[in-house]
């Protein structure tokens, strides 16, 4: 075979591994955060980390949609294969977690974008995820609440010893207003009001007043997220229904705090940080050098 042949196949393998790597990287990026499996009143939720590890949490649905109560913890680590297959190790489970402890979970991705990742066992159970944001009303559903955005913060921890690690508490949080009258579309559903300028501030000054033995549990976190309502519902008119707390960290590790920058392209530009980007080949790095 003569030498230009040789070097036309070498470029088409060489742009499939390309490809495949990139597909690798954006999928792997897409799966980092919180997921939500439900059945009946159970919800699981599934926290994919950027360092590897994953943990779910089992939780019990009470009165008026509310998630109330933990029933099950596991935390183990994670891996992407191929672009398309999802191992778990489960390292530590509690009776009612969603995989015994000491096994080895794998599935293949069905489907997976921004908002729906579908997952299927070898026993061919499929397990669709949902990330966890607020869910838009489907059409002809009456409508009583609007959801308002903001942008996600980071919060110094307050130490109560000197010699105390340092914590941040890294939140992305979404206000859920009462509308003045049902809506009987969603797509009559009147455009968000602006966040009063002093609710942001409002948040730090609060947070920040915070030790760690005040956030490290769910019932200190629903405590929180009451106490904040009240707080904040002057400022939206006394329209403040609810505080969805759409993704929570509280990052003691370089790593874990990356872990939550990363999901969010504003973060991610505050604070210098790009995506994990897959390590040059020889082949282009001469590419990139010539």
């Amino acid at each position: 075979m003569r030498m230009g042949g040789w070097i036309c196949i070498f470029l088409c393998l060489f742009s499939l591994y390309s490809c495949g790597g990139k597909q690798k990287d954006e999928s792997r990026l897409l799966l980092l955060g919180s997921w939500r499996f439900s059945q009946m009143n159970m919800h699981t939720i599934l926290t994919l980390r950027n360092n590897g590890t994953w943990q779910s949490d089992d939780r019990v649905e009470g009165r008026h949609t509310r998630i109330v109560e933990k029933r099950g913890k596991s935390t183990g680590r994670w891996q992407m294969e191929s672009g398309n297959r999802l191992i778990f190790s489960v390292e530590t489970a509690d009776e009612a977690g969603m995989w015994p402890a000491g096994s080895m979970q794998s599935f293949d991705i069905v489907s997976l974008d921004a908002r729906t990742l579908v997952l299927q066992q070898e026993s061919g159970r499929t397990w669709e995820w949902s990330k966890i944001r607020a869910q838009r009303p489907t059409e002809g559903e009456v409508v009583a609440h609007q959801a308002v955005r903001m942008p996600p913060l980071i919060v110094n921890v307050a130490r109560s010893r000197i010699l105390e690690r340092q914590r941040f508490l890294c939140l992305d949080l979404e206000f859920i207003l009462t509308l003045d009258e049902f809506i009987p579309n969603p797509e009559m559903i009147p455009p968000p009001p602006p966040l009063h300028p002093e609710v942001r501030e409002t948040i730090l000054f609060y947070l920040s007043s915070l030790e760690y033995r005040e956030i490290n549990s769910f019932d200190r976190v629903k405590a929180l997220r009451l106490h904040l309502r009240q707080m904040l519902n002057p400022y939206f008119d006394n329209r403040l229904h609810e505080i969805e707390v759409r993704n929570i960290i509280v990052a003691s590790s370089k790593d874990s705090l990356e872990e939550f920058i990363l999901q969010y392209p504003e973060l991610r530009h505050e604070f210098g940080l790009t995506p994990p980007q897959r390590p040059q080949s020889p082949a282009e790095k001469a590419e990139e050098e010539g």
